[in-house]
């Protein structure tokens, strides 16, 4: 009588776990957007425009180049441990070196693009000053994995917070420092580099855990007892390379189809047309954090090990998935509709309600984005990765042609259109493939 009460209770237990963890993400990456802004804010307000604009353009330069460093690494160490558990340690050394290899790649050709850009034979100091962004970027990646390997979620909502929460600290700390308030494009790369330069440390502290050997891995039972270099091979930069390209390109086709909205928008129609569409897309921004905190940091360890242990399970999550994901975007998109066109105009001026009919259309994305987080997620796993570079690198050029097409025609709500298009594609190919072509799960698809 007692033994179904109990399984009851043990599971009532981690669902509340499960949902408190998610929670905290969720509320984590939401105030990392707020902190974000108001830097922004305050940084457009002291620099003024034509010095914002150049800090803002040095920064961008050196975030491009900033998925270059690792190319991957991050993103194909929940794929090994998933399938090694302990023994996905041994990819660790090499994998540090792969890293060392491209960053270093990386900071020369932006020191080389800093030469390049300058005037009066001068460089660009604030491409110079802001490189170290690169370290700090990978530091953040490298140690947000490790957080959740070892599914100290709590841990990493706080680690995302931190470096938004440094850049507020120190523009803030270097305005006050100043009389007048205003400072130059130089001060403010400054303060953002000696954010940097911290979360470069910290990073480092953590991943030099995981090199001893201090990881406390969750579901792959407790630590054998062995020197771990010694069961199997020891993988070279050559393995890694192969291994971490796909999610390298993962995130550079990521990169195309998010913003090359804006940028296309910029060019054939007018920066007033672009300030429009960024502004409504700040929200569906926002929104679009919630599969991504459930699917990209807390459920993919956990899908990375059950694609090695029990597919079966992994099949009813990727369903019941499906299900939440299709009601919870629904509903979502509904209160986009009938909320927003109400206080759009006082959160960012009557200057701006020509964005409402664009951010009504953008929310049509918003089912067609959460399902295709379910499909995208299983794509991750096991040997999956190289198909779904494929299927990413066709809906970026797919979203390529559509602005191209439709921006001439009909401006920023051809924008909104093409972006809307391109999430029913990318959610569309996404499920055919898991369905129906997918082997992973043909002995489960009942």
């Amino acid at each position: 009588m007692n033994h179904p009460l109990s399984a009851l209770a043990v599971k009532l237990k981690l669902y509340k776990a499960s949902i408190r963890s998610v929670s905290f993400l969720w509320v984590g990456s939401i105030l990392g957007a707020l902190f974000s802004f108001i830097t922004q804010v305050i940084l457009a307000r002291a620099l003024g425009v034509n010095a914002f604009g150049e800090f803002s353009a040095a920064l961008a330069t050196v975030m491009l180049g900033a998925p270059l460093a690792g190319f991957g690494v991050a993103g194909y160490w929940l794929n090994v441990f998933g399938k090694e558990g302990w023994d996905g340690r041994r990819w660790v050394p090499a994998s540090l070196s792969f890293l060392v290899l491209t960053t270093c790649i990386t900071a020369v050709a932006i020191f080389l693009w800093a030469f390049l850009v300058g005037s009066n034979g001068q460089p660009n100091w604030l491409i110079l000053i802001l490189v170290v962004q690169i370290s700090a970027q990978a530091a953040v990646e490298l140690t947000a994995v490790k957080l959740q390997l070892e599914g100290k979620f709590n841990g990493l909502a706080v680690w995302q917070l931190l470096p938004q929460l440094l850049r507020l600290g120190c523009v803030a700390l270097l305005i006050v420092s100043y009389n007048d308030g205003v400072i130059s494009a130089l001060d403010a790369a400054i303060a953002y580099s000696c954010a940097a330069v911290i979360v470069s440390m910290l990073g480092a502290y953590q991943v030099s855990l995981l090199v001893r050997g201090d990881l406390s891995l969750k579901g792959h039972g407790p630590r054998l007892a062995g020197d771990f270099l010694l069961i199997k091979e020891n993988p070279t930069l050559r393995d890694v390379a192969s291994g971490a390209w796909p999610f390298g390109l993962a995130g550079f086709f990521y990169l195309v189809y998010f913003q090359s909205s804006v940028v296309f928008l910029n060019l054939l129609d007018s920066e007033a047309a672009a300030g429009l569409y960024s502004s409504a897309f700040i929200f569906i921004s926002a929104i679009y954090l919630f599969p991504n905190i459930i699917y990209q940091k807390f459920l993919l360890p956990k899908l990375h090990r059950l694609a090695h242990q029990d597919v079966s399970i992994l099949y009813k999550i990727f369903r019941l998935g499906n299900v939440w994901m299709l009601i919870t975007g629904t509903g979502v998109m509904a209160a986009v509709w009938f909320f927003l066109p109400g206080i759009y105009p006082l959160l960012f001026g009557y200057e701006y309600e020509g964005a409402i009919s664009l951010l009504m259309v953008l929310a049509l994305a918003i089912p067609f984005r959460f399902l295709a987080s379910s499909a995208g997620a299983m794509l991750v796993t096991k040997d999956n990765m190289r198909v779904k570079v494929k299927l990413m690198a066709f809906c970026a050029v797919a979203n390529v042609v559509l602005n191209l097409m439709l921006i001439p025609l009909f401006g920023a709500l051809g924008c909104a259109i093409a972006t809307v298009l391109t999430e029913a594609l990318n959610m569309i190919i996404y499920l055919l493939y898991v369905y129906k072509l997918n082997v992973f799960f043909r002995n489960h698809s009942g």
